[in-house]
């Protein structure tokens, strides 16, 4: 039985934003913070790649 051989890879990123109202309504003042909008967003993808399993003489990745 031979050993398998798996790819590990992994991204990370950060946005940063800052979104005001330019005019004011009943609800919102201008210059007052979106509420509905994140400040920070994170995000991490990570993958793991490799042979998944074997049928007779094929095998399978992903």
């Amino acid at each position: 039985m031979s050993a398998s051989t798996f790819i590990f890879g992994a991204t990370a990123s950060a946005t940063y934003a800052y979104a005001a109202f330019t005019s004011s309504d009943a609800r919102f003042r201008e210059g007052q913070v979106v509420p509905y909008a994140p400040r920070v967003v994170l995000r991490e993808d990570m993958y793991l790649h490799g042979e998944v399993t074997k049928l007779g003489a094929s095998s399978s990745s992903g």
